[in-house]
């Protein structure tokens, strides 16, 4: 390798330069909703027949936040700050982006990832005809709304023999009045309120504007719902109250069947790792309690896994096997069938899941069915014939555990 060949800088370097990529990752911002917007505005001003202005101004706004989950709330921002921008500016608001923030360095294990926020954020203005999805993740909103505000310029700047200027409003809540530093170089902004208290905050924040050019670029709107928060809407996601997400309508469609269906692969692996946990730990248990005993069984064909229930009557085994083989008859899915067996503890299952586990129960028990031979077993010293009466037969070591039920299904 010679010493003039170029290399790559370090990712230390790279951090700290803004020519370097987003930690976002590669994505192109869709503009086709602007386009078309600027379509419909792009028309002479009188109609006399004399030529239009030369140079219009268009606005765009950046509501740009962690979204976890993107909600309601969001959505309705966007259109009432349109709406307060529309009556102040000079121009028509011809896009609106949800900006989702970049990922932390180390996140959370229940804290979606940058990827799966940008997803949520195009279901959510997929029925909006002039609201997108960032695709890049950034640190701040004015760097969003500069990155964003140089496409627009660079695609549009000329439509219809129009030539369009375009100015950046970013969206905040009335709390980061606060703690929000407005200077020269700060991108417009606009207040959602919830309340009239925060209405209040934002206008003696706008009076306290030492500079007249910053008191301007600053406006106030009021928030349509004002109830619903993203604490909230996470609350209910993990306590899986979907009916109550639909009834409030504080997600859309398309967004709450994602969060359903993530949430119903994440409680299905779950269960899963646990069923497979607890089988091992069946397997470690009978391995070390009678490991001669079990090898016998799994040797005879005869055998199956199935329901050990000791210390209870033949009646009590029979009843509780039914009841479990009816339960998990009626389940629809394999979510409910296993949450069924970890909620059993394996101590009640049908034997077609036993059959497919291959591990139900703390010992194997010999099948009893018609014509076939019973498991290897041996008298205790005080019998020298099996006691069928009661249903219970005499293991290896002089142990008594009760049979496998006669009506108990074949394996399928």
């Amino acid at each position: 390798m010679h010493l003039w060949e170029w290399r790559p800088p370090p990712s230390s370097f790279r951090r700290w330069h803004r020519w370097a990529p987003a930690p976002g990752g590669p994505g192109q911002l869709q503009l086709d909703k602007a386009a078309q917007r600027l379509q419909e505005f792009a028309v002479p001003d009188e109609l006399d027949g004399t030529a239009p202005r030369a140079r219009r101004r268009a606005a765009f706004l950046v509501l740009w936040g962690s979204l976890n989950p993107v909600h309601a709330g969001h959505l309705t921002a966007l259109e009432a700050a349109a709406e307060a921008v529309s009556a102040k500016a000079k121009g028509p608001v011809v896009a609106g982006f949800l900006a989702p923030s970049v990922d932390e360095e180390e996140l959370e294990n229940d804290q979606p990832s940058f990827a799966q926020r940008r997803h949520l954020c195009a279901l959510a203005c997929t029925d909006s005809d002039w609201i997108e999805a960032c695709p890049w993740g950034r640190s701040s909103s004015s760097k969003v709304v500069r990155k964003i505000h140089k496409h627009l310029q660079e695609r549009f700047s000329r439509v219809n023999g129009i030539a369009w200027e375009f100015e950046g409003w970013q969206i905040a809540s009335a709390d980061a009045a606060l703690v929000l530093p407005l200077k020269r170089s700060s991108p417009r902004t606009v207040f959602v309120a919830h309340d009239e208290s925060d209405r209040c905050l934002v206008r003696s924040y706008i009076a306290g504007c030492e500079q007249e050019k910053i008191a301007r670029s600053v406006l106030v709107a009021m928030s349509r719902y004002p109830g619903v928060t993203s604490a909230e809407v996470r609350r209910l996601v993990s306590a899986r109250e979907w009916d109550r997400l639909t009834e409030r309508g504080w997600l859309a469609p398309a967004v709450l069947e994602r969060l359903q269906t993530q949430a119903e692969s994440a409680e299905l692996e779950r269960l899963r790792a646990k069923v497979e946990a607890q089988a091992a730990a069946l397997v470690c248990r009978r391995a070390g309690a009678d490991a001669a005993e079990a090898e016998a069984g799994l040797r005879d064909s005869t055998w199956r896994p199935g329901v050990a229930l000791t210390g209870r009557a033949e009646a009590d085994a029979v009843q509780a096997d039914e009841a479990a083989a009816a339960t998990l008859d009626d389940c629809p899915s394999e979510l409910e069938v296993l949450q069924a067996v970890v909620e059993a503890g394996f101590s009640a299952c049908s034997a077609t899941v036993a059959w497919d586990l291959q591990l139900v129960g703390d010992v194997l028990v010999p099948s009893t069915a018609p014509g076939g031979p019973p498991g290897p077993s041996q008298p205790s010293a005080s019998s020298a014939q099996p006691s069928t009466a009661s249903g219970v037969q005499p293991s290896r070591a002089g142990r008594e555990r009760p049979c496998s039920p006669a009506g108990a299904r074949p394996p399928a």
